[in-house]
């Protein structure tokens, strides 16, 4: 019994956790890639 719930967990945890993890990473580079453009930009046109 002990050895099903372990296992079932394990299965929740990579099907619930995994794509939120997945997003979240997906999120913070899209939005540190967006920062760095932006930076990009702004220094070139201060140059």
């Amino acid at each position: 019994m002990t050895g099903i719930s372990r296992f079932t967990g394990a299965l929740v945890f990579i099907f619930v956790d995994l794509p939120a993890f997945v997003i979240a990473n997906l999120i913070q580079t899209y939005i540190a890639f967006k920062g760095y453009v932006n930076n990009k930009k702004a220094g070139d046109i201060n140059k």
